[in-house]
């Protein structure tokens, strides 16, 4: 998934949980929309540790331009 198109998700997930919350204020609403805003948060938290790993990633690459990382069957010699 692109940097930008992470980042538009995570706006996108971002105002959709504000308006839950402005919308769904009601008693008998709270624990399903507290579940849907949980779900929502952890969304969002995933995406962003997906973003920084890719963009440390990244920086990685442009420290040690050409460097790769072993592949599993060089790491498993039953793979080869």
């Amino acid at each position: 998934m692109s940097q930008r198109l992470s980042s538009e998700l995570i706006q996108s997930l971002r105002l959709t949980l504000q308006r839950v919350e402005e919308t769904f204020a009601s008693e008998e609403d709270q624990p399903r929309i507290a579940e849907l805003k949980r779900t929502l948060l952890h969304r969002i938290a995933d995406l962003e540790f997906v973003g920084a790993a890719v963009e440390l990633a990244d920086a990685k690459e442009a420290e040690h331009p050409g460097a790769v990382l072993p592949s599993v069957a060089e790491d498993d010699p039953e793979a080869a």
